[in-house]
């Protein structure tokens, strides 16, 4: 299952559902943003619903995901939660928790990951230090960045492969090209018998002067390519697309409150 969301492009893969212990930072009320999206695949009957929570200053620490078949097949496809530890010195959340359940099994997963970044702020690696499901080893991503394209590295250690009974190390890249300031094509490679095999490819035709409101400078510079790579939202791009035919909606605060984006996904954002 598939969601271009430019606004936000996402390909889901996604993740978790309660949570024991309450973030660290405290939740503030905030007008401005978008505290929840809501996305609707018409193709599939699929609706998305995702909850965002932020301290006092505009920091994303709760990220709630829910995908539900509308047509009743599965209560719920997958989901997921993300609580993020900003560290108040930097303004950057340092680590972060998600527990997350996918339909074809029941156990959630309960993973804990350190982040780090370079000296322009920018996530640069992303590191799985336990998990409860599947005994996965410790794994990273690492982030690369030059201009308009940001490449994310997946190593996945010590996968057993049953046809000749050893171990391997798995890649997966995500690459992200941008044009003025918007994500314009994402592309999912693997190697393969010495190349690079395409697995998704997702392209943007055009954008609308209207801007994206899940986009705002320190959080696309330091999480903006992780959200991306994620598949949650796209916080990268500035303005909001024009493949859905651009006609965004406005509120009487002039707040984007709905439209229409690529491959026909329809858009909810409620503010607080």
């Amino acid at each position: 299952m598939t969601k271009l969301f430019f606004p936000a492009c996402v390909t889901l893969i996604i993740y978790s559902c309660s949570k024991t212990s309450a973030p660290n930072n405290p939740p503030a009320p905030v007008s401005n943003l978008v505290t929840s999206i809501i996305t609707y695949n018409p193709k599939d009957s699929v609706k998305i619903v995702e909850y965002l929570q932020y301290d006092s200053s505009k920091n994303l620490i709760t990220l709630n995901y829910r995908d539900y078949d509308t047509l009743g097949g599965f209560l719920y496809l997958d989901s997921g939660s993300w609580y993020f530890n900003v560290d108040p010195a930097t303004n950057l959340p340092v680590s972060y928790t998600v527990i997350y359940k996918k339909y074809f099994y029941t156990a959630n997963d309960i993973q804990v990951h350190n982040m780090y970044y370079d000296n322009q702020k920018r996530l640069v690696q992303d590191s799985m230090l336990s998990n409860t499901y599947g005994n996965a080893p410790p794994s990273s991503i690492y982030y690369k960045y030059s201009t308009d394209l940001i490449v994310s590295y997946r190593f996945f250690p010590n996968i057993y492969d049953p046809a000749s009974q050893t171990y391997r190390t798995d890649t997966l890249i995500d690459s992200m090209v941008l044009s003025n300031g918007n994500l314009v094509r994402q592309a999912l490679y693997y190697p393969k018998n010495g190349s690079l095999q395409t697995t998704d490819i997702h392209t943007i035709n055009g954008y609308t002067s209207v801007m994206n409101p899940l986009y705002n400078p320190e959080l696309s510079n330091s999480l903006g390519a992780f959200l991306v790579d994620q598949f949650l939202f796209d916080g990268l791009s500035k303005n909001l697309t024009s493949d859905g035919g651009g006609n965004w909606v406005k509120d009487s605060k002039g707040r984007v409150v709905s439209g229409t984006g690529a491959e026909g996904y329809i858009f909810t954002f409620i503010y607080q």
